[in-house]
């Protein structure tokens, strides 16, 4: 590094401005990644009641009488559902899952007929791979997540109902287990629908947690209908919540990482401003003792 005492003050003074602007961040993301990990916990409670009442409804349907049936064969119109980021500093948070879906957006080409995507950024990625998709917003915040859910249950209803589709695939990041090792998220293909048969008869078959078991209030298929509603929702709704406080790690680790860097550059700034100053002393030093040489020469 080189400079004027000048020079050097204002860079020091730059870069603590911007450690405050990077521990701003920094506090704002943990703070963030606290708040959705809250959500998921609360969240939990509600998926247990749903799943409950998805296997009182599929007892009275008798559905664990019945041996499990086959999947479909022949291809099915698919969707995928990709939650992505909307903001920066996260590196490469959007063409990281790109690249973990791409076989489930390649290798069944012709038959994934719908692409939706939650961020513009993941939508402006996903353009440049050649694909189109249909674009949502992302929340800023969690009471924001519910409608968005709803408008993506919509959208894949519609495309049931218009083009036949039969299988949608959730892909977005959750959080990974170590955060210490390597990205704080790991890529996640998550099966939205159809229901999978063997999962639905363990659901039926699953004992109930009182000695008499419930009656529904209504026919059993619509209050089916309901729950499974209430069950894609929570697990669009958990999905949105697990990538946001994905992102957030990944803001946090690069804040983290940036926080460093700083306070490595303003030890070497404070370093020559000190080096610096030292220098223009001797300098001073020296001339006012050539000048008392000048004046009061030696015999």
């Amino acid at each position: 590094m080189s400079g004027s005492r000048d020079g050097i003050a204002r860079q020091i003074a730059n870069a603590s401005d911007l450690q405050v602007v990077v521990r701003s961040m920094k506090t704002l993301a943990a703070a963030n990644i606290l708040r959705y990990e809250r959500a998921v916990t609360a969240l939990q409670g509600y998926d247990d009641t749903v799943q409950r009442g998805l296997s009182a409804s599929l007892r009275q349907l008798g559905l664990q009488d019945r041996p499990p049936g086959r999947a479909a064969g022949g291809q099915r119109r698919c969707g995928v559902v990709i939650i992505g980021s909307d903001q920066g500093l996260v590196g490469r948070f959007n063409d990281t899952l790109l690249d973990a879906g791409g076989p489930v957006l390649s290798s069944a080409s012709g038959v994934v007929t719908r692409i939706w995507t939650i961020g513009e950024r993941m939508s402006g990625a996903v353009h440049d791979r050649g694909l189109d998709s249909a674009a949502f917003p992302v929340p800023a915040t969690v009471p924001g997540i519910a409608p968005l859910v709803g408008a993506v249950l919509a959208a894949i209803a519609h495309a049931q109902a218009q083009d036949g589709l039969s299988a949608v695939t959730l892909l977005f990041h959750a959080p990974a287990p170590a955060p210490g090792q390597g990205a704080p998220y790991a890529p996640c293909l998550q099966p939205l629908l159809p229901l999978d048969d063997a999962w639905l008869h363990t659901l039926a078959a699953r004992p109930w947690p009182r000695p008499v078991s419930p009656d529904l209030l209504s026919a059993a298929m619509p209050s089916l209908q309901a729950l499974i509603s209430d069950y894609l929702f929570v697990r669009i709704f958990r999905a949105c919540v697990e990538s946001m406080a994905s992102e957030n790690a990944s803001r946090l680790t690069a804040m983290q990482r940036a926080e460093r860097n700083i306070e490595t550059m303003l030890e070497g700034l404070h370093l020559l401003f000190q080096r610096r100053r030292q220098e223009a002393i001797d300098e001073e030093l020296f001339d006012v003792i050539s000048g008392s040489e000048a004046l009061h020469p030696r015999p």
